[in-house]
């Protein structure tokens, strides 16, 4: 058998397989091998089938999934400590500020937002390749991040408790109420304030423009804003507007520039209030 087994791991010629075969009568290796693997069996299990007949004991089949049995009887457990580190993006914040001079609804950003980054060093714990706790042993800020600043527009086009004189000067040249001009006794439904022509002008309040440009009467061109709840502010004489109508504007936001057009002796602007259509002192309106 040992003189098969050689001639089957490393066949050479005229092997010592072939003179087995000589002596067995003409049996091939293979089958002599076979031939002794069987007596030797039969032997074996003659003498397993009297010992079990002695002693009378059974053993019980198996039952379940062996591979599974087999990995919950297991006794090796592999648990492997990991320390590592991450690098994370720390999101920016979002900081708003009211702000009367824009719609409100919209906004803009003053400053532009920055994320941070931060690192991490962790202690991982893995049983038998899975994952089973995770530590953050140290945390340290590499970037630090900035937030982004947005003005957030109130401005619904409705005047404010405060108001503001229209240009800079504060001079007045004809007040609110009866007047004499060129001989005649008159109403005057304003207030002029002495300026050179191309003087800013500004919205005394919070807003929406009415009417601008030129005016069919004695204003001139004109700018009017209408400040809700029947509220609305006249300015005349101008010489250009900057504003057109429809447009949303806030306290102290240039609409135009003065100047000497229509009904005037020289130049100034024409500042008025008007409720309910109605013209009436506008000193308590700047």
């Amino acid at each position: 058998a040992d003189a098969a087994v050689q001639e089957i791991l490393y066949p050479q010629s005229n092997s010592p397989v072939q003179r087995l075969e000589n002596r067995s009568g003409g049996l091939s290796s293979v089958q002599t091998l076979e031939t002794g693997a069987a007596s030797a069996e039969s032997g074996e299990g003659g003498a397993r089938q009297r010992a079990a007949s002695g002693s009378r004991k059974e053993v019980p089949a198996p039952t379940g999934n062996g591979d599974a049995d087999r990995t919950q009887q297991s006794l090796l457990q592999l648990d492997v400590t990991v320390i590592q580190q991450r690098a994370l993006r720390v999101p920016y914040a979002v900081r708003y500020q009211d702000d009367a001079r824009l719609p409100a609804g919209d906004s803009k950003v003053i400053q532009r937002g920055k994320a941070g980054r931060v690192v991490e060093t962790l202690r991982l714990r893995y049983v038998n390749g899975k994952l089973e706790h995770t530590q953050v042993m140290a945390r340290r800020t590499t970037t630090q991040s900035r937030p982004e600043i947005r003005l957030r527009g109130t401005n619904e086009a409705e005047a404010s408790s405060t108001w503001q004189w229209p240009i800079s000067s504060h001079v007045v040249t004809s007040g609110f109420g009866d007047r004499v001009l060129g001989g005649q006794h008159e109403f005057h439904p304003g207030i002029d304030l002495a300026c050179s022509v191309g003087t800013p002008v500004y919205a005394a309040n919070n807003g929406r423009v009415a009417e601008a440009g030129p005016n069919n009467g004695g204003y001139g061109i004109w700018v009017v804003l209408d400040h809700g709840g029947g509220l609305q502010s006249v300015y005349g004489h101008l010489s250009r507007v900057v504003v057109h109508v429809g447009q949303m504007v806030h306290k102290g936001q240039l609409i135009a520039y003065s100047g000497a057009t229509g009904r005037v002796t020289g130049p100034h602007l024409h500042y008025e209030v008007r409720v309910d259509g109605r013209p009436v002192n506008p000193r308590p309106y700047m």
